[in-house]
């Protein structure tokens, strides 16, 4: 389940438009995300290396449901030199809306602030904030291969094994 959360917090502020989204310099990029729970932040480093096939099957991965929830087509509309991403999910008593602002050249940096809001409000509230800070720090090495991620505690993960 934590592999999942980990996941959901790349993915989500990828939900963009995989044809319409800047591409990421293929090599690691170093992602640091912190999450506000109730007052509290929770800091997240991550390395994950992609090359140009595997970030777009991210950003596919991003526009799917998950299991047994319904929703809508991430939207996608470029403001100038900033993306703004939405989207919003229905399943088990729950809708949950995701919009996510993302600035940068994706060639050497990007962050993105996503604002996640749940109805009914989830124990810890009903918003969430995820801002993440990314930049690319070279060639993939340390044994990471494209769509595999490295986490702070030194286990791997490969996110396309993820959606199968």
């Amino acid at each position: 389940m934590k592999h999942l959360l980990i996941a959901l917090c790349i993915l989500i502020p990828l939900s963009a438009q995989a044809d319409e989204f800047p591409e990421r310099k293929p090599g690691l990029w170093e992602m640091t995300s912190n999450l506000n729970i109730m007052g509290r932040e929770v800091k997240q480093v991550i390395k994950q290396c992609v090359d140009e096939k595997t970030d777009k099957e991210l950003l596919s991965m991003g526009k799917n449901s998950p299991a047994g929830a319904d929703c809508t087509d991430p939207t996608f509309e470029k403001i100038g030199s900033t993306y703004l991403s939405k989207m919003s999910c229905k399943g088990k008593g729950m809708n949950v809306s995701t919009e996510t602002v993302f600035r940068g050249n994706f060639q050497s940096m990007f962050t993105s602030e996503s604002t996640i809001t749940y109805n009914p409000p989830l124990p810890t509230g009903a918003e969430q904030k995820v801002t993440m800070n990314a930049r690319w720090i070279g060639d993939c090495g340390n044994g990471l291969n494209p769509g595999e991620i490295l986490l702070q505690d030194g286990r791997k993960i490969n996110l396309m094994e993820l959606q199968q």
